[in-house]
């Protein structure tokens, strides 16, 4: 599941985005060709990664680097291709899931839920938030400091480029997605992207430490990583169906008849996947 097409996609975007707050000058030229090779594969892989395009241009741009103007070459030539790709599929079979919802208010709501509540305060707390509006005592101070956080951001050269990546990339990821209703791996690497940002205004020395803005984003650094790993295997969990086929089920079925199709996840009505392998003859 973390390897198919569906997901592969957005951890590579986040792969793209950790290259694009990385410092390329002075790499050792291995990591120099490791990060030109994953880039490339992160654009060929799906469109998420292409929408980190701009923000690499305006990075070529502002710093004047060699690597930086490649980097961006790399994306602009990928996002050509995706765009052929997508126009072509527009013209074939047009796009029957996609930019179906337009109740604006819904799609704003979601946005922001998803992307600005759940990576902070998880999915348990969020749902008790959003069924009981007397714990908007916990969200306010939270959303303040969140803006007060992206303005002054805005005007550091250091995090700009973070924080447009950040709402932009946001933006169109919820927007792309099936029928504009989002969903964790849509609101994955942003919540990632944003936590980023809130862990840089941390000061890990002890004078800077005790400041407010300090200790505001080591609080809600910490509690990110708590309601995240609490809900990690609930949530991975839910999406499973107790009904689909058990892994070692299969191959032991397969090690006794090596032409057992070998029954993989996920498994819907109209989506059956099979993996078929051929066994060697042992001499």
């Amino acid at each position: 599941m973390w390897i198919a097409p569906a997901t592969s996609q957005y951890f590579l975007f986040l792969a793209a985005f950790l290259i694009l707050v990385s410092k390329v000058e002075g790499e050792t030229t291995f990591k120099i060709w490791a990060y030109r090779l994953l880039l490339l594969i992160a654009g060929f892989a799906g469109i998420p990664s292409c929408y980190l395009t701009p923000i690499y241009i305006l990075r070529a741009f502002h710093r004047k680097c060699r690597e930086h103007t490649i980097h961006a070459t790399i994306l602009v030539f990928t996002s050509v291709c995706q765009v052929a790709v997508i126009i072509h599929s527009y013209y074939t079979t047009g796009f029957p899931q996609r930019f179906n919802n337009r109740d604006i208010h819904s799609v704003l709501s979601l946005y922001l839920v998803e992307n600005f509540m759940l990576p902070i305060f998880g999915y348990a707390f969020t749902q008790l938030i959003l069924s009981n509006l007397i714990y908007l005592i916990f969200v306010v101070p939270v959303a303040i400091y969140l803006i007060w956080l992206i303005y002054k951001s805005i005007s550091d050269v250091n995090r700009w480029l973070l924080v447009i990546g950040i709402i932009f990339c946001s933006i169109m990821l919820i927007l792309t997605s099936m029928d504009i209703m989002g969903g964790a791996r849509y609101a994955y690497a942003p919540g990632v992207m944003l936590m980023v940002l809130i862990l840089s205004y941390v000061k890990f020395n002890k004078n800077s430490f005790l400041k407010v803005s300090s200790i505001l984003a080591f609080a809600l650094t910490v509690t990110a990583l708590t309601t995240s790993m609490a809900e990690y295997r609930t949530r991975m969990k839910a999406t499973v169906n107790e009904n689909w086929p058990d892994w070692r089920t299969e191959i032991a079925i397969w090690e006794k008849d090596p032409n057992h199709p070998i029954k993989l996840w996920p498994q819907f009505d109209d989506y059956k996947p099979v993996l078929k392998l051929s066994r060697k003859r042992e001499k």
